[in-house]
């Protein structure tokens, strides 16, 4: 593990031929259909389709899941005691249509902007 401190992180390919290994992993896509779909499949239309991400924090023993629809523009967040129960909160988020997405700030401030000029 030693090995892997300090390695970049880069920004995903626009191949979206390949799935990354996390999520063809098969016991991954068993347990979380909707949410590997959520993550792997490209939205949007032609160079702008893009993928959902997940990020995971860790704090005071609480696993923190944010949920982000690049697409979309939103984000949204799930909290767990366990890993498990935070990825299954985002399964079950996703897969019934139940996220409390929230809005980015800077799309409200740029329609505000609009709001602003066309008055």
């Amino acid at each position: 593990m030693s090995d892997q401190i300090g390695r970049a992180v880069l920004r995903p390919t626009t191949d979206h031929g390949q799935v990354a290994e996390p999520l063809s992993t098969p016991g991954f896509r068993d347990l979380y259909p909707y949410l590997c779909e959520f993550l792997a499949k490209p939205r949007g239309s032609g160079q702008n389709a893009t993928t959902g991400t997940l990020t995971l924090f860790l704090s005071a023993g609480c696993f923190k899941l944010c949920i982000n629809d690049r697409p979309g523009n939103r984000s949204a967040f799930v909290t767990g005691k366990t890993l498990h129960l935070a990825l299954a909160a985002a399964e079950a988020g996703i897969a019934g249509n139940r996220m409390k997405w929230r809005t980015k700030g800077y799309i409200r401030a740029a329609e505000r902007q609009i709001s602003f000029n066309q008055s």
